[in-house]
């Protein structure tokens, strides 16, 4: 009986070291599934945080593929702005540069047009001058210098305000450059009525006229105002030959 009990304490004794080695090790599972729980929550946490920093990076990543877009846009627009301001600015250039010519082709022009108009300054200059060494103008008496106090030349002329008459100068004096041709028969088809007066003469007059004889001073003679009218006539031609050169 006491040998039975032994084995009954022994087999007891091994079931509960048996029993007490599958707790450690049930315990020791236990401990290592809390240990891989503890990992997975913190790996879970990890990804947690993982997928909300990869969610904030998609986000930035998209606002940026956005801002890209709009700066892309942007460049776009601003090289076709680019594009248009150097079309524009070429533009200008040949504008510019026709401008240029244009303004260098009106200098030329306006050069030219003012030396023809000095050139025709000096030759109305040099006209007058030479008018002005003709004809001396209007005076009260007998100028005995030209205009610019040079010495007379044959030709010149002035108008003499005291006798009412254009004088030329023969080289020696100034006479009538001419005589009215009123008071003076035609030459041809003149009618004479009444009395021919005539001034006194001392000596004879030669004439081809014939006509009344006259009494006149100490002699009788054939007078004939219309020779003498021609002679008169004959004279102011020459002096305005003179007067003209």
């Amino acid at each position: 009986m006491a040998a039975t009990g032994d084995l009954s304490a022994v087999s007891a004794a091994a079931a509960f070291s048996s029993s007490a080695s599958k707790a450690s090790i049930c315990a020791v599972s236990a401990a290592s599934a809390a240990a891989s729980a503890a990992a997975a929550a913190s790996s879970a946490s990890t990804a947690s945080t993982q997928a909300s920093s990869a969610s904030t990076s998609a986000a930035t990543a998209s606002t940026q593929a956005s801002n890209a877009s709009t700066s892309a846009a942007t460049a776009s627009t601003q090289a076709t702005n680019a594009a248009s301001s150097a079309t524009t600015a070429s533009t200008q250039a040949t504008n510019a540069s026709n401008s240029a010519t244009a303004a260098a082709t009106s200098a030329t022009s306006a050069s030219s047009a003012q030396t023809a108009a000095e050139a025709a300054r000096d030759q109305a200059l040099a006209a007058f001058d030479n008018f002005d060494d003709k004809y001396l103008g209007a005076k009260a008496a007998d100028p005995t210098t030209d205009n610019d106090g040079d010495p007379l030349a044959a030709g010149m002329l002035y108008y003499n305000t005291t006798d009412d008459v254009m004088k030329v100068y023969t080289g020696s004096a100034w006479v009538a450059a001419y005589v009215s041709g009123s008071g003076f028969a035609a030459i041809t088809g003149a009618a004479f009525t009444g009395d021919i007066s005539a001034p006194n003469f001392t000596g004879n007059i030669t004439s081809t006229s014939t006509g009344v004889t006259q009494a006149s001073g100490t002699n009788n003679t054939s007078l004939s105002t219309t020779a003498f009218a021609v002679t008169e006539a004959n004279n102011a031609a020459v002096a305005m030959a003179i007067a003209l050169g």
